[in-house]
Order: C-alpha cells, then structure tokens, then sequence
C-alpha cells in the first residue's frame, strides 16, 4: 500500500503541501484575502490528496476536479474583486460565473469528465478584468500598483490560466498526449511550466506578506 501511494505522488503534489504548511504559518486571518489564498491552497491540497486515494484504489472520481476548477476561478475572482474599480459589478460576475459553472456540471458537461467550458469561461474572465486594470492603473501611472506584492499575487495564476487553456481549449486528448520530447506529453510538460510559476509566484508572494508582518 505505502509503495502504491508513494508512487501516486509527484512533485507538483509535494510542492502543494509545503505550500499549504507554509501559508498556515503565513496566513493572517484577519485579512480576507488571506483567507481566500488559503481556501485556494486547501482546494488544491484536497483534490491532489483525492487523486492520489483514487489511483491506489484504482477509481476515477471526475466531479472533484471539475469543482476544484470552480472553487480555484471563483476565488481568485474573488480576490481580483478586491482590485477592480467596480466591485459590485465583480459580484454579479462572480454570481453569474458560479452558477454557470454549477449547470454546467450538472447539466451541461457533467460531473464524470472534466468541465473544459467551466475552466475556459474562467480563464478569459480573469484574465481581460486583469488586463483591463492593469491598463487603467498604467494609464493612471500608478507605477506603485505594479510593485506591490498584491499586484504579483494577481499575476500569480497568469501562466497557469494561459498554458492549460490552451491544452484544455482544443479538448482533444490525443494531443495531450502528444509526445514533446522523449516520453514527455505536451500535458504534462505544460502541467509542469505552469504549476512551477504557480507555486514560484505562490510562495514569493506568501514569503513577503511573511517578511511585510515582521516589521
């Protein structure tokens, strides 16, 4: 049983639980955005904890990733709120992401294979709000939002948004299968680049919010 798990794991999985401890000690409960990032870690850690049981049980369940994907978008449009000039309008987005997600996964794609739409859909809202102030606030010259370690929490998800739904857009799986190098498929290959940004930014941005609270 103990070989079967330890060979469920992978690195991405291990970097994801030191990233969890490490925002526990990190994470100020009264700030609410703290309390987002670690509901998105928390997700994270309990999809991959699922994936590793059902590997060494030898079942799929779909659906866990599938709201994984809802919870992940849905709070980091949460914390996007707390950015844009215009939050109320952010929580009718938000509503109306939400809901369009759960329909789709339990009347549109499913909850046995992935919601490709869900995470698409999710993908393009973040990223043209993001874009849009990011514009605004250069346009601005507010030259300090760009520094901030809020501005590089925002930027965090970026590559990751951009590389799979560029896997998941096309929704074929022979070509995530396609092998890049080797026995490397452009799946995994893009899984990795992303998730090395991901958790890089992650734990810059968790280690200064750390440093920011010590002085």
């Amino acid at each position: 049983m103990l070989s079967k798990i330890i060979s469920a794991g992978n690195i991405i999985q291990l970097v994801v639980l030191l990233t969890f401890v490490f925002a526990i000690f990190v994470v100020d409960w009264k700030k609410r955005i703290h309390v987002y990032v670690f509901v998105l870690l928390l997700a994270f850690l309990t999809n991959e904890t699922v994936n590793i049981v059902s590997h060494v049980l030898d079942f799929k369940i779909g659906v866990v990733m599938s709201i994984t994907n809802l919870i992940h978008f849905t709070f980091w449009l949460l914390i996007l709120k707390d950015t844009v000039r215009y939050p109320e309008r952010m929580v009718s987005i938000i509503c109306g992401y939400v809901l369009f997600g759960l329909y789709n996964l339990f009347l549109g794609e499913g909850t046995i294979h992935f919601n490709y739409y869900t995470f698409i859909l999710g993908t393009m809202l973040y990223l043209i709000i993001f874009i849009i102030e990011s514009f605004y606030h250069l346009n601005k010259e507010h030259f300090s939002f760009f520094t901030s370690n809020h501005y590089l929490l925002l930027v965090t998800p970026v590559v990751f948004f951009i590389g799979l739904s560029l896997v998941f857009g096309f929704r074929s799986r022979s070509l995530n299968y396609t092998l890049l190098f080797g026995t490397v498929p452009l799946y995994k290959a893009v899984m990795y680049i992303a998730n090395v940004f991901y958790y890089s930014l992650f734990n810059l941005y968790l280690y200064k919010e750390y440093k920011k609270e010590r002085l």
